[in-house]
């Protein structure tokens, strides 16, 4: 198989999973819309309720935060290398 015919067969496998989960996502939809139906507030729009189209999504972590972490991360790792070589080797 060449590589195209692959991107051509990624491409529709891609496509028939996006429409199997845009049809349990109605489903799930309009299960959730059911509790609306009575009440003062207005149900989410459906890619609030569930996001298929693998947009970014807006409650992510800011990028300073991850940098932070990882170099608190790097510090306790070499502060506490001497252990994790030893779990690496196999004696605690």
């Amino acid at each position: 198989m060449t590589w195209a015919e692959f991107r051509i067969r990624s491409f529709g496998f891609k496509r028939v999973r996006q429409f199997s989960m845009f049809l349990t996502r109605e489903i799930a939809y309009e299960v959730h819309v059911g509790h609306y139906v009575w009440g003062k507030k207005k149900p989410p729009n459906k890619d609030k309720f569930w996001n298929i189209t693998g947009a970014e999504q807006k409650g992510s972590v800011n990028k300073d935060i991850i940098e932070s972490f990882r170099k608190k991360r790097a510090d306790y790792l070499k502060k506490e290398n001497g252990w994790i070589k030893r779990t690496i080797n196999g004696k605690y």
